[in-house]
């Protein structure tokens, strides 16, 4: 926060996107069960329990997320908390929100027949980590429909849902 507030001539504001941890960790291990070869499965021995461990080691990318989002809540700075499942929900209402907080004009976005992301004629490849894992739905803005609890253990998602701090 020291390195923001030297070098930042604006007030600093965050702004937080958040989805159940649980809901986290079943995309991710739903997305290597559909899509081999994966990083999850060159990390681990392939089975549900070393992909939950492995993708909530410390060290890596979730935690260290929701650390993030854990001291910017503690913190004194204004942010704009998003539940994923309100994202994708109700669109127009969060990013209208989002432009108060930020105190910018609405924008009168597309979320019908979207395009995947590229630039400057170059799309985003993630063969590196495994296929499909950043593609967007191109026909609207919906939640994949799916059981939690075919991907991770009861016990597990017990434990996960402990994790959502921000309720």
């Amino acid at each position: 926060m020291k390195i923001l507030q030297k070098y930042s001539p604006n007030e600093i504001k965050f702004i937080l996107l958040v989805r159940d941890i649980q809901n986290v960790v079943a995309s991710f291990i739903r997305w290597s069960e559909e899509n081999k070869p994966n990083f999850l499965d060159n990390e681990t021995d392939g089975t549900i329990k070393s992909k939950c461990e492995h993708l909530m080691r410390n060290d890596l990318q979730i935690v260290q997320d929701y650390c993030s989002v854990y001291n910017v809540i503690k913190s004194e700075y204004p942010y704009y908390l998003i539940q994923y499942n309100d994202l994708v929900s109700d669109t127009q209402f969060v990013l209208s929100g989002l432009y108060e907080f930020l105190e910018l004009e609405n924008f009168d976005h597309k979320f019908k027949d979207l395009n995947q992301f590229s630039a400057n004629h170059i799309s985003y490849d993630d063969k590196e980590v495994g296929s499909n894992l950043h593609q967007i739905k191109t026909k609207d803005i919906s939640l994949t429909d799916y059981e939690v609890n075919k991907y991770i253990p009861e016990d597990l998602i017990n434990y996960y849902s402990t994790l959502n701090f921000w309720k």
